[in-house]
């Protein structure tokens, strides 16, 4: 009998550490068929919040949700 729960929670769970905004068009390539972490301990801190923005749009129209972990890092998975 096969398992039901085979190809479940298979995906790829890649980590980025974005340094400036450009970099998130790399992530949203990669969100279109993965969830990520996203880590912003050495993003320089005015960036930050532009990331999370930029991040969050994406989210929303890719039909998924962006929790974050703490203050510094956030998950980014299919709703």
């Amino acid at each position: 009998m096969p398992s039901p729960l085979k190809n479940k929670g298979t995906k790829d769970v890649k980590v980025f550490s974005p340094k400036k905004t450009a970099e998130t068009a790399e992530i949203i390539t990669y969100l279109k068929e993965n969830p990520a972490i996203i880590t912003l301990a050495t993003t320089p801190k005015k960036e930050r919040q532009r990331i999370v923005d930029v991040l969050g749009g994406a989210s929303f129209a890719l039909n998924m949700a962006i929790c974050p972990l703490d203050k510094e890092n956030f998950i980014i998975v299919k709703k």
